[in-house]
């Protein structure tokens, strides 16, 4: 399925006076910030080397000798830089102020870099969590402190691109970077505040209660996108406000962290309806871990499995992943102490686990109820219809019946025969005939009687 790398295909021949920024361009200039541009951009603003240029220059010399991308981070880096680097939508856009940033004394991975775009804006691009066990550990370091040291970089970092250009400015970054992102825009002064149009976290982790509370995250609030896949495990950890863009993954499981696997449509991601259940079973799980151990006991338990992995001696996750011996070390260096820590935090993990199993049972449970419940009220509702077109019918039948007889009976009035009397008669009928001819005709009873005429 089509993704970034495609997009850069189907779209890199339009400029941003053709297409404007849109949120695929957001993630392609999130994922450049994991490029170790030592050595090729200054840290300082005051120079800026085309996109174009600095891909050649690091292809030319620095191809081996780029930051680790990690287990969950892309490997088509250096394919994406020179893709975008030979495209007409990115070869002209200005890279400076790059800063990199990684010290296992005070627990600290930070690295940012500015983009001057054609169309007159600006975009800082923070980088998330990089292959460095420090930066791991500084991840984890979030569910106990209130700020880390890399939101606090990032915060100074900000300051200063406000303070050196005037351009308005979109902040972005992916995993780790999408917090850094949020995090400082929320922080700054309200005069920079007012000049950033977008921040983007693509899928980032998300922040305490009372960060989200705060007055200068409210100023920044509608103007934050939260890009997160349909299995979401980073982006889903601690606190988020406002609402999810969830946009489909290729890959399954944890592996859809990965932006490459994030499916494109023109110039936006395509989109699913909701979370997976994995992803609302995970977040749930996690959410009831953290909540269940204070403060201490998460600090603890970070600091013994940092220690534990740093017994390796190996300064990131692959270099220890990679290497037999580096796994038996780490297994020799557990102590009594950090084995019950660990045994702990895992068992409070396993019951966490288990109580939101146990919740989604009881609510498949309730809707399995529920959808008999729905199921008979329905079979009832369709007996109680039957029943009343029955009667309806039986109704409108005795209706018809009667209309019918009425009709009958109207009829047999109407051609009713006329009934005769029979009379008796008193005396003959012939005399009443006389008597009644007599009245008639006077004369003629003359001439039947001559002898009384005369």
């Amino acid at each position: 399925m089509p993704n970034i790398m495609d997009y850069l295909d189907w779209r890199g021949d339009l400029t941003f006076s053709a297409s404007p920024f849109c949120e695929v361009d957001n993630l392609i200039l999130s994922e450049l910030a994991f490029m170790d541009f030592r050595g090729v951009i200054d840290e300082n603003f005051s120079r800026s080397i085309a996109l174009s240029d600095a891909a050649a220059r690091l292809s030319h010399f620095r191809e081996e000798d780029m930051v680790e991308s990690g287990i969950l981070l892309p490997k088509d880096l250096l394919p994406l830089l020179r893709k975008t680097a030979a495209s007409a939508r990115f070869r002209d856009v200005l890279l400076c102020g790059f800063e990199s940033r990684t010290d296992t004394s005070c627990e600290t991975q930070f690295a940012a870099v500015t983009m001057l775009l054609p169309d007159g804006t600006l975009f800082v691009s923070y980088r998330g969590t990089d292959d460095t066990l420090v930066g791991w550990k500084e991840d984890f370091n979030m569910s106990f402190l209130p700020v880390v040291p890399s939101q606090s970089y990032a915060v100074r970092y900000l300051e200063r691109v406000a303070d050196a250009y005037p351009y308005p400015i979109r902040v972005g970054g992916h995993s780790k970077g999408g917090n850094l992102a949020v995090y400082a825009a929320a922080s700054v002064s309200e005069t920079a505040q007012r000049r950033i149009l977008d921040v983007y976290s693509n899928d980032g982790p998300g922040f305490s209660r009372e960060f989200l509370d705060s007055p200068g995250y409210a100023r920044i609030r509608l103007r934050v996108s939260t890009i997160v896949p349909q299995t979401s495990i980073v982006g889903m950890l601690l606190e988020h406000e406002g609402n999810f863009t969830i946009v489909k993954s290729t890959q399954d499981g944890i592996l859809q962290h990965d932006g490459f696997s994030w499916e494109v449509q023109g110039a936006s991601f395509v989109r699913i309806g909701d979370f997976t259940e994995e992803s609302r079973a995970i977040d749930r799980t996690l959410k009831a871990w953290i909540a269940e151990m204070n403060e201490e006991e998460r600090a603890a338990f970070v600091d013994a499995l940092y220690e534990i992995l740093s017994s390796a001696n190996a300064p990131t996750i692959s270099a220890i992943t990679e290497s037999k011996g580096s796994l038996k070390q780490i297994i020799k260096s557990i102590t009594p102490e950090h084995r019950m820590i660990l045994q702990k935090t895992l068992r409070s993990l396993y019951r966490a686990w288990q109580r939101v199993q146990e919740e989604d049972r009881e609510l498949r449970r309730e809707e399995r109820l529920a959808d008999k419940e729905r199921m008979a009220e329905a079979r009832m509702i369709e007996r109680e219809a039957v029943d009343r077109e029955k009667e309806e019918r039986r109704i409108r039948s005795a209706t018809t019946r009667e209309a019918k007889r009425r009709r009958r009976a109207a009829l047999m009035v109407a051609v009713r025969p006329i009934e005769f009397k029979m009379v008796r008669a008193s005396r003959p009928l012939e005399a009443d005939a006389a008597e009644e001819n007599a009245e008639a005709d006077p004369t003629e009873k003359i001439t039947e009687n001559p002898t009384e005429n005369s």
